[in-house]
């Protein structure tokens, strides 16, 4: 393995991991403060946590595959590697899901692309 390829393995392993945990430590505690406390600025952080980190993830999927497309990345380059990492999870249901989550996929990567 090459030292390029060990730290593509660290980032994938360490990173991704690390900031998926952070994530949900965040939405519990902003849970528990609404829960507990029913203060109006947790509920609507925990709104725009919720479900604006996992739209902007999806939303992102749109302007990567264009950066590629327009040869801001090579195969080989490390910001590809990481971005192939991050949306793999989309990559994956774009390729093994079902018909319509694949259609829907290649209808927002055609909007870019």
């Amino acid at each position: 393995m090459t030292n390029d390829e060990s730290d593509m393995f660290d980032i994938g392993m360490v990173v991704l991991p690390a900031l998926g945990v952070a994530f949900v430590a965040l939405v519990v505690w902003l849970a528990v403060r609404v829960i507990n406390r029913r203060e109006r600025w947790a509920k609507w952080t925990l709104a725009g946590t919720s479900i604006g980190v996992p739209m902007l993830y999806l939303l992102g999927f749109g302007p990567v595959c264009w950066l590629y497309q327009s040869d801001w990345f090579a195969d080989d380059d490390a910001p590809f590697a990481i971005a192939r990492e991050v949306y793999h999870p989309i990559l994956w249901l774009q390729e093994e899901g079902p018909q319509p989550i694949r259609a829907a996929i290649d209808w927002y990567v055609h909007l870019w692309c």
